[in-house]
């Protein structure tokens, strides 16, 4: 299956990042929506089977103009995710995805704070990462790890 070899006991993840054969790429769609729709289509449904589920308003993800948003709910916690293209390595066949996830905080603490982190040990890091495993390549990506890309 896929390339994910960490385990997510202790590490703070903030993303996983998965290869996506580039037949799912439009020519000239430079924000890759096309392939970020797909991603988030596996996406929803693999929440769903994990007893997440997905407001109607984004079913199906809403295009922005940096890629595409999701969020979902799992008991009293809302979860952000944002996927867009990640200028992966040269060397893979495959286009690079990322989707990067954030606790949902309320929009007043948003405006005055950072997008909260998921806790180490939270429950949707091995989501992810089982996630991840769905495709031909997927890494778990820490802060560090992702911003230093972005």
């Amino acid at each position: 299956m896929g390339g994910t070899s960490a385990d997510t006991g202790d590490h703070c993840y903030v993303a996983v990042i998965v290869g996506v054969p580039s037949d799912f790429s439009s020519e000239g769609d430079d924000l890759s929506l096309t392939t970020g729709r797909f991603v988030c289509t596996r996406l929803g449904d693999h929440l769903t089977r994990n007893g997440h589920t997905t407001p109607e308003f984004v079913k199906g993800g809403c295009d922005e103009d940096w890629g595409v948003y999701f969020e979902s709910t799992e008991g009293e916690e809302t979860f952000q995710f944002y996927i867009g293209y990640f200028p992966g390595d040269k060397r893979t066949d495959p286009e690079m995805m990322f989707v990067r996830y954030y606790l949902k905080r309320p929009f007043l603490k948003l405006l005055f704070s950072k997008p909260q982190g998921t806790p180490p040990r939270h429950s949707l890091h091995a989501t992810m990462k089982e996630f991840g495993e769905a495709f031909a390549y997927s890494r778990m990506l820490s802060e560090d790890e992702f911003t230093a890309v972005y």
